[in-house]
């Protein structure tokens, strides 16, 4: 599942939405160096876009008839 998730990362880099940098080594990590992930503009515009969709599905479950929890 790691994996996967690692996939994703660097698509989404890829797409310029993500931008990452290699952070320090540590020995806990066995002197391995992590990679440190940060949202870019394009991200966040994709984020805030993707939200709008979203609020704008949930404000028509009531018109829908379904039951509210």
């Amino acid at each position: 599942m790691l994996g996967a998730i690692h996939i994703t990362l660097y698509r989404l880099e890829e797409k310029g939405m993500l931008k990452s940098k290699m952070g320090g080594n540590t020995e806990k990590r066995g002197d391995r160096r992590k990679r440190l992930f940060t949202v870019t503009t394009l991200g966040l515009r994709q984020l805030k876009a993707i939200q709008e969709v979203r609020q704008g599905m949930y404000k028509l479950i009531p018109q829908l008839g379904f039951a509210t929890l």
